[in-house]
């Protein structure tokens, strides 16, 4: 389980090193390499777990209140 801490030592976010899938028994994409960047952003690498080939790089943004990771691409249906 990953977690990020604010500088208070208070918990901002916790999840697992993948992108769950719309159902639950899949996984969306796979992260590994997770980096902090100089403006302070949380990145990571990723591929689609049903194409291990197809990678790209996003990284931790909150939206609504909602931590989330981003960008989003396009992954083969699971088989």
């Amino acid at each position: 389980m990953w977690k990020v801490y604010a500088a208070n030592g208070k918990l901002s976010w916790s999840g697992y090193d993948f992108i769950p899938a719309s159902d639950p028994n899949y996984r969306y994409a796979d992260l590994n390499t997770p980096t902090w960047m100089p403006n302070g952003e949380l990145v990571a690498n990723a591929s689609c777990s049903s194409d291990p080939d197809r990678k790209w790089k996003v990284k931790l943004v909150k939206n609504n209140e909602q931590w989330d990771w981003a960008p989003r691409k396009k992954c083969p249906a699971s088989k």
